[in-house]
């Protein structure tokens, strides 16, 4: 696995998560069949044409169960609550721990509203690396053992 793959993989990943996920999508991926289904369609389509050159030697039965593995591998972190549950298991900071961080402020400080405001906010970004980082792992794994 050269360099260059793994940047067209990492640019694939970024073009299929970032650029063509709409907001409709972010926001019901975990709601709704067609937010998840278009949204792991898209990004799988980005994942394959960044690295066509290595799929397109590897043959037809080999091309569609990566297909099959790269879509499966996007839908069950962006799906499901697995991350969540993931970040639970290892004590880092879920969503779920931040709102009871948030509870447990003082309303009377005057820091409240910038402390509850960063909270989320960093929350929010460790949760997107780690979103990112579980993608990018099973992707390198996956493409590891079939290239």
């Amino acid at each position: 696995m050269t360099g260059d793959f793994l940047f067209r993989m990492v640019l694939g990943h970024l073009v299929g998560d970032y650029w063509l996920q709409q907001m409709w999508m972010a926001l019901n991926k975990r709601r709704t069949f067609d937010a998840v289904l278009s949204h792991c369609t898209a990004y799988t389509f980005c994942i394959i044409l960044a690295l066509y050159p290595e799929l397109s030697k590897l043959g037809v039965i080999k091309n569609i169960f990566l297909t099959f593995l790269i879509f499966g591998s996007h839908w069950i972190f962006d799906g499901t609550d697995l991350l969540e549950k993931m970040l639970r298991k290892l004590g880092a900071r879920t969503y779920t721990r931040t709102e009871l961080y948030i509870n447990e402020l003082d309303e009377e400080s005057p820091m409240y509203d910038i402390q509850k405001h960063y909270a989320r906010i960093y929350n929010a970004f460790v949760h997107a690396i780690a979103d990112n980082t579980g993608h990018l792992l099973l992707m390198y794994i996956i493409f590891r053992i079939f290239i």
